[in-house]
């Protein structure tokens, strides 16, 4: 079995398990969205609150932070420490929005802080400074992306897309679904001699996929390059045209379906399948 079909098949996989994750036990998804991000969040971001509350609050309390550091050099210690006051105040209102991640927020740090910038020794100032920003970084590390899929990414189990060839309308992961089986079964049936059911499965895979632009504009509202823009619509007509020829071009027909894979079925799911995967784990239990 060649290597282009091989990671086809390996895209497969991958979409069958989006399929699964979403059909997973919704009591499952709630128990583990609780242990991953507290629900106190949801009304600190849309569409509960009208803005990203949590998130306004972190910038306004990163530019205090840092207003500290740019006065200080600058031999500024009176404004420096009037930004420390400011950043400690918003320190302490930032550490009551979620009740779960209070003891995230060390006050010893940022009382140690202070006594540094009140005896103006750099070294002292630095080294508390920089624990200040290091607990900060720990708690980024740990929830920041998981925030950033929750809040911030459109949710593709929203995401409806009429096949044109069922005529129907489908879910984002059942139409995944039908569009990888259109594109492994091109070279299946021709490694059977099945030539005419791999032209209508070519036939197939090629509508379904100038279809993929559709549903990337329900985002990607602007011109930019995407993972089914121009280049890779050359590279179908390639494919299209490397069935066509006489005899079939087998390894362009091959080559193409490489690039498919690697430069817009994989490369989009590098991108999309994370925060997928995320909101799935996140779906509050019930009907969605």
């Amino acid at each position: 079995m060649n290597r282009a079909l091989v990671f086809v098949m390996v895209l497969a996989v991958g979409v069958v398990f989006l399929i699964a994750q979403g059909q997973h036990n919704e009591s499952e998804i709630a128990s583990e969205a609780s242990a991953m991000l507290p629900y106190a969040l949801d009304s600190l971001y849309p569409p509960v609150a009208k803005s990203p509350v949590y998130l306004e609050e972190m910038v306004s309390l990163s530019n205090s932070f840092a207003a500290i550091m740019i006065d200080f050099q600058a031999n500024d210690n009176a404004n420096a420490m009037k930004h420390f006051e400011e950043f400690k105040a918003k320190y302490e209102k930032c550490s009551e929005l979620v009740p779960e991640w209070k003891n995230k927020y060390s006050t010893e740090h940022v009382n140690a802080l202070g006594e540094a910038l009140k005896s103006g020794t750099p070294e002292a100032v630095m080294r508390s400074y920089e624990l200040v920003g290091a607990n900060c970084h720990s708690c980024h590390l740990q929830y920041m992306s998981d925030v950033q899929y929750k809040y911030h990414w459109p949710d593709f189990a929203d995401f409806i897309i009429t096949d044109p060839i069922l005529k129907k309308d489908l879910s984002y992961a059942r139409f995944m679904m039908f569009i990888v089986t259109s594109m492994i079964g091109i070279e299946v049936d021709l490694q059977e001699g099945q030539i005419e059911n791999a032209r209508n499965h070519l036939s197939r895979f090629a509508s379904r996929f100038e279809t993929l632009t559709e549903s990337c504009e329900l985002c990607h509202a602007d011109q930019r390059h995407h993972f089914v823009d121009n280049s890779m619509q050359e590279v179908l007509l390639s494919l299209q045209e490397a069935f066509e020829a006489e005899p079939i071009d087998i390894q362009l027909l091959r080559t193409s379906l490489q690039t498919l894979g690697t430069e817009s079925c994989y490369k989009c799911h590098l991108v999309h399948i994370p925060p997928t995967y995320a909101k799935a784990r996140w779906r509050p239990a019930g009907p969605h």
